[in-house]
């Protein structure tokens, strides 16, 4: 089969970071969605902090399965989970907050453009107001891929028929000037920034590469959050 590559997650990596400066909360949920080519909505059971001054998010794919057909007769299910390409089976991206924000919002396609599609979807993922989030996959199309269907048919052109994803998503939301991610801003993290003052790294808030008034400002505007 041809490789399957979860191209949206290469449209998320551009925002691609690693690891937050910033401690806070960390929620974990699992996004099941299964489609058949009509639109699906999945909703968070939990809410992050919508308050949260950035969201750092972790996405991993912990299955894809396709149903095809052949010549209108149902011929099995195929896990493609393996052929995800290792750089976009795991991608962190930050978004800044507070809520509501947008996580992803991007047309999906394989292969690309201007080849037929074999599967192509919108995809919207978003943190609303209260903290929940809402992930839309709409405009599903479900074309036709080569595969071999062993002995005795050989390669053959198969129908995709319905698919299944399941996506692990982990959000930290981290409060600005957490510095020493006890989850909330406090003495500690002034001491830090003190600490650290005209010099670059921790206690560097407002990216400008040493520690300053001005983020002295910032920490202190996020007091006791």
């Amino acid at each position: 089969m041809d490789r399957m590559r979860a191209t949206w997650l290469g449209l998320v990596g551009s925002m691609l970071v690693g690891a937050s400066a910033f401690g806070g909360d960390t929620t974990v949920w699992t996004v099941d969605v299964e489609t058949s080519g009509e639109d699906v909505f999945w909703t968070s059971p939990t809410a992050v902090d919508p308050g949260a001054s950035s969201y750092l998010l972790t996405s991993e794919i912990q299955l894809i399965t396709v149903d095809i057909s052949w010549n209108g007769i149902p011929f099995g299910t195929i896990d493609v989970t393996d052929q995800i390409p290792p750089d976009q089976a795991v991608i962190m991206a930050e978004i800044p907050g507070p809520a509501p924000v947008v996580l992803v919002d991007a047309d999906i396609a394989y292969p690309l453009p201007p080849e037929p599609a074999t599967l192509a979807a919108h995809l919207f993922i978003e943190l609303d107001a209260d903290g929940f989030a809402h992930a839309d996959v709409t405009d599903v199309v479900l074309g036709t891929i080569d595969i071999d269907l062993g002995f005795p048919f050989g390669i053959q052109t198969v129908q995709l028929e319905a698919v299944h994803i399941v996506l692990g998503l982990t959000v930290e939301s981290t409060t600005l000037g957490d510095l020493d991610g006890d989850g909330i801003v406090g003495p500690s993290d002034l001491a830090i920034l003190l600490a650290n003052w005209g010099q670059g790294g921790v206690g560097d808030l407002d990216g400008s590469g040493a520690v300053g008034a001005a983020d002295l400002a910032i920490l202190l505007a996020n007091w006791g959050n």
